[in-house]
């Protein structure tokens, strides 16, 4: 093999090489819930326990997947019993976010991993600004079995059930 086959074979493979990483980066970049060139917008909550919650979960708007978790912190004020989770969401559906809107951690599949869900507000209500906290709203665990649909009516029929077995 000649000196400059060697040459073209080695700038070959070294392309090659680039443009895989550059696919893979790519790949998990778009697949955490980032998108290659959406811009972001972002929001905050506080909740007083992020158990199983963890940077890079997915955050949902209406069931929609538009974001992921950024970073999961401790406040400064130690009077505060609240942890402050920041989230980076598409800039695109950041209109949707309302001053009524609000968030909840719901379980995410059967592994155990948590979510955040985001309401989407009312047209009468301001959007949100980027920056701005939204309202943490806590759940039921039977929310998470039955959905929050079917809420009202499974806390019913578990009434009914205790006063039954009384």
């Amino acid at each position: 093999m000649d000196k400059s086959t060697k040459i073209s074979s080695l700038n070959v493979g070294f392309v090659l090489f680039v443009a895989t990483v550059i696919v893979i980066v790519a790949l998990f970049w778009v697949g955490s819930g980032g998108g290659l060139f959406q811009q972001q917008a972002d929001y905050h909550f506080m909740c007083p326990s992020t158990s199983r919650l963890k940077d890079g979960s997915r955050v949902y708007l209406s069931g929609v997947p538009v974001g992921k978790v950024d970073s999961i912190g401790f406040v400064e004020d130690l009077t505060q019993n609240s942890v402050r989770v920041r989230i980076s969401i598409n800039e695109s559906v950041m209109r949707r976010i309302r001053a009524d809107s609000s968030v909840s951690l719901q379980s995410d599949g059967l592994l155990g991993d948590v979510s955040v869900h985001i309401t989407m507000g009312t047209s009468r209500e301001k959007e949100l600004a980027p920056g701005n906290e939204i309202t943490y709203k806590p759940t039921s665990p039977i929310d998470d079995f039955v959905g929050a649909e079917f809420s009202g009516s499974a806390n019913d029929v578990l009434r009914e059930l205790v006063v039954v077995l009384k």
